[in-house]
Order: C-alpha cells, then sequence, then structure tokens
C-alpha cells in the first residue's frame, strides 16, 4: 500500500494520505493541523498523478518479484527545501 505524507511549512506538521483515502477531495489536501491548503490545481495537476505513477510502479517491483526477481522498493523524499531563518549579518548587531 502506497501513501502520501505531506508537511506544512505553516504549521511544521506532517500528514498521511493513503491510496484507499478520498484523494479528490479537498480533506485530504487540507492540513488537519492548522487548515491550510495545498492549491487545489497544483493537487489535481501535480500531486495525484505522481502518486499515481508511484502506485504503478510498485505493483510493477512487486509483479516482478512474484516472477522470480529480487524485490525492490523506493521511497522518493524531496531534499532541497531550507525553512525561512533569519540570517544574522555582520552589521546587525
Amino acid at each position: 500500500m502506497s501513501m502520501m505524507k505531506i508537511y506544512c511549512g505553516y504549521c511544521n506538521q506532517y500528514w498521511e494520505v493513503y491510496q484507499h483515502n478520498d484523494r479528490n477531495s479537498d480533506k485530504a489536501r487540507t492540513c488537519p493541523h492548522c487548515f491550510s491548503q495545498i492549491d487545489a490545481q497544483t493537487w489535481k495537476r501535480q500531486i495525484l498523478p505522481a502518486f499515481g505513477a508511484f502506485q504503478d510502479m510498485s505493483r510493477t517491483l512487486s509483479n516482478d518479484s512474484l516472477n522470480g526477481r529480487v524485490y525492490f522498493s523506493v521511497d522518493f523524499k524531496e531534499d532541497y527545501y531550507f525553512p525561512k531563518k533569519k540570517i544574522q549579518t555582520d552589521y546587525e548587531e
């Protein structure tokens, strides 16, 4: 089973959306902690297709292993987000 773990930059919390959840509802793209929402078009055009491709890949890898191949699993993790923080400069006291 696949799931998405989503980070909210507003409240610094995470929530999970599973493949069996109603992914097309506003609830799935809404942070349950602070109620901030991922843009509806971003959710529909980018996130859901990427999640579907990930599920397809996972099923294919699983089926490959049932046919005598080595089992592999793949996780994707974003690695370029840096929270905004104040940078002290030489001219600040």
